[in-house]
């Protein structure tokens, strides 16, 4: 199994969240937003697959 790095920009609110996470040391609720962060790297993961299996370019839209 290959892994590759993956970086991913923190919403201000997520910030917020993890900064409280860790001074509170709730260890459910610190679950729950590693839950969360795993989600949004598959979507970004699945995201990027697919634009590359379809030989496409990952950039902002043309829109005229």
């Amino acid at each position: 199994m290959t892994t590759k790095n993956v970086t991913i920009s923190l919403e201000p609110q997520e910030i917020n969240e993890l900064t409280m996470l860790v001074e509170d040391r709730d260890k459910e609720e610190a679950l729950n937003f590693c839950k969360h962060l795993k989600k949004k790297i598959v979507r970004i993961r699945s995201g990027m697959r697919s634009v590359h299996q379809r030989g496409g370019h990952i950039g902002p839209a043309n829109l005229r």
